[in-house]
């Protein structure tokens, strides 16, 4: 079983212990680690054989790319990107599936939930740039597929956690994995939401809008909204401060992939000419049933993965860590998250905010002259 920096805390080996004697903690450095109480140990090695670092799986290569759009663009109105995850989730509910992703939990952040209606797709709409709550997942999903068919969608490192979970066990799960850029373990959110006022977790929030990254957050009279060049939190993310350390040595960052689809953006891909698009990757025969079944519901061209990768920094390796990192992590140790991150990013926001607010001064004396 894994331990220390390489281990991104999927969770696996925490739910298949039969004797519930692992857990996840934060230590004295303020990082997740886990804790295996040796006095309930058995040796039975569940953890060893469900640990996809210790026993890697299989990896699908990419068989055909598109670029995508739903032709109702309700979805895309509707949706962080174009709304694809949503469409491919509705026909698998129409017939007969369920699908587990990501939702926002006010008491549990974001975790996985189960969704058997369409109307509960709903709370799945939004990117969440945090690490997801899995707690659960995995056996709840085992029960599931022996009476319905289920779609997965989610980081490849989970879809490999479940995978090596279910074992064989894998006729009525279908999976879709996200193209990731690292993820933060989330108590660097809670204690960045809680220095802006949230006494517990906001009962909605954001991190993009359309092609904006913008973090909004609401509870009760409490609202908070800052572009990621002014939030610690989004900042980081974007620039790999913030991720887990396993996320900077990634395997599922390549053109290998862990889900019969892949859903990712495609923002500089102009070959559809409309203005929220996403990348499909078709991975396997599974992955090519999805996505037949919507095919009279999209616009869709066919892309090269060289052409793909021209327009595009996804799919050729692992977020770059920042140059700042090692001093995050040692101000994390004595000061917590959020006076870390600023001692790492004060100096490069503040020439990003100046620039900005040049720019917002040019075009006001340019429209000016105009008149």
């Amino acid at each position: 079983m894994i331990e220390g920096k390489n281990c991104m805390s999927c969770m696996a080996c925490v739910e298949v212990c039969p004797m519930h004697c692992i857990e996840i903690e934060l230590d004295e450095n303020g990082l997740e680690k886990k804790i295996v109480d040796n006095r309930k140990c058995i040796r039975c090695r569940k953890c060893v054989h469900v640990c996809q670092l210790e026993n890697p799986i299989s990896l699908f290569e990419i068989k055909q790319m598109y670029v995508v759009a739903p032709k109702d663009t309700i979805y895309s109105i509707r949706s962080t990107s174009s709304g694809m995850a949503t469409l491919l989730s509705k026909r698998f509910i129409r017939t007969g599936g369920v699908v587990a992703g990501v939702r926002w939990d006010i008491e549990k952040g974001a975790s996985y939930y189960i969704a058997n209606t369409e109307e509960e797709l709903e709370n799945f709409r939004g990117s969440k740039y945090v690490y997801p709550d899995v707690m659960e997942v995995y056996s709840e999903i085992a029960e599931i597929i022996k009476t319905k068919k289920v779609l997965f969608i989610g980081l490849p490192c989970i879809i490999a956690a479940v995978k090596k979970y279910l074992k064989d066990d894998r006729e009525k799960i279908f999976y879709i994995d996200l193209i990731c850029h690292g993820a933060p373990q989330s108590s660097f959110l809670q204690e960045h939401l809680s220095k802006r006022g949230f006494e517990r977790l906001p009962d909605q929030i954001s991190f993009r809008k359309g092609e904006k990254y913008i973090l909004s957050a609401h509870l009760k009279k409490n609202h908070y909204q800052a572009e990621h060049y002014n939030d610690l939190y989004l900042y980081g993310f974007l620039n790999g401060l913030i991720q887990k350390e396993y996320c900077f040595d990634c395997r599922y960052s390549y053109d290998k992939r862990a889900g019969d689809l892949t859903l990712g953006d495609a923002w500089n891909q102009n070959v559809l000419k409309k203005e929220r698009t996403s990348l499909v990757a078709i991975n396997s025969s599974k992955g090519r049933q999805l996505f037949e079944s919507i095919g009279e519901e999209m616009y869709c061209v066919e892309v090269s993965l060289e052409d793909f990768r021209r327009n595009s920094q996804q799919l050729k390796g692992p977020t770059k860590r920042h140059k700042n990192q090692e001093v995050f992590k040692q101000t994390l140790k004595s000061a917590g998250f959020e006076k870390a991150a600023e001692k790492a990013l004060k100096h490069e926001m503040r020439v990003l905010q100046l620039r900005k607010k040049m720019s917002e001064i040019k075009n006001i004396v340019r429209r000016k002259h105009m008149w």
